[in-house]
């Protein structure tokens, strides 16, 4: 989960802001997104989760730890 999130922009539909008070909202895109291996998708505005999903198994770098802190384009591993 993520705390603190006051929005998330993608990179095809720009910045969603959720609803006030669990709203729900839907939004419907009729353009296929395509993105090129490894390219970014989106981003949390204001938040401190990062999100990661591999197809195949992947041995972690050994200076990520729990807890360590990481920069943007830093290798973190390899498949």
């Amino acid at each position: 989960g993520a705390m603190i999130v006051a929005a998330i922009e993608t990179v095809w539909a720009g910045q969603i802001t959720p609803l006030p008070r669990g709203g729900v909202q839907r939004i419907r895109f009729d353009t296929p997104v395509r993105l090129e291996k490894g390219e970014e998708m989106g981003r949390f505005k204001l938040g401190s989760t990062v999100v990661m999903a591999f197809g195949e198994p992947v041995s972690f770098a050994d200076a990520i730890e729990p807890g360590a802190k990481v920069q943007m384009g830093q290798t973190l591993g390899s498949v």
